[in-house]
């Protein structure tokens, strides 16, 4: 069986400033700082059809670069993962660290794991052609990874 190959948009509708002890269940930091929160939509398309995905959901798509998962408030941030540091609001925290492990196994890599509100995805992907940085093009793979 073919699978269909989409293009994947995130689009960024709003921001918050925040700072990172607020983002984070982890000691506090002497060196706290700003660590704004980004909301997206996800805009996924082929030849025949366009689907929206608004944060709360997840979907796989972009088969030209390998499995993605939009895991959406599942990880807010890249840290919440890739430091076992989970958003502070979450109920289990063991839970939440399971359901990392979750996400790591439905996506082809940790880089194939998009969060729900970092603003590192906007640097990380290319934005689309001829428009501002609102809009990156996540099917066409990373362009930066600060990790």
């Amino acid at each position: 069986m073919t699978l269909p190959t989409h293009e994947v948009y995130a689009l960024r509708y709003a921001t918050v400033a925040r700072r990172r002890s607020q983002n984070f269940i982890t000691p506090p930091d002497p060196h706290d700082g700003p660590m704004p929160m980004d909301y997206f939509v996800w805009v996924i398309r082929n030849g025949a059809r366009v689907y929206l995905v608004d944060t709360g959901f997840n979907a796989e798509a972009a088969r030209a670069r390998g499995w993605m998962v939009l895991a959406s408030d599942a990880s807010h941030y890249y840290d919440n993962m890739g430091r076992d540091a989970p958003f502070p609001i979450v109920d289990n925290v063991a839970d939440m660290l399971a359901g990392y492990e979750i996400l790591l196994k439905f996506a082809e890599s940790p880089d194939h794991i998009v969060p729900g509100h970092d603003p590192q995805v906007r640097t990380r992907y290319p934005g689309l052609a001829g428009m501002d940085t609102e809009v990156v093009a996540l099917h066409l793979g990373a362009v930066s990874n600060p990790r």
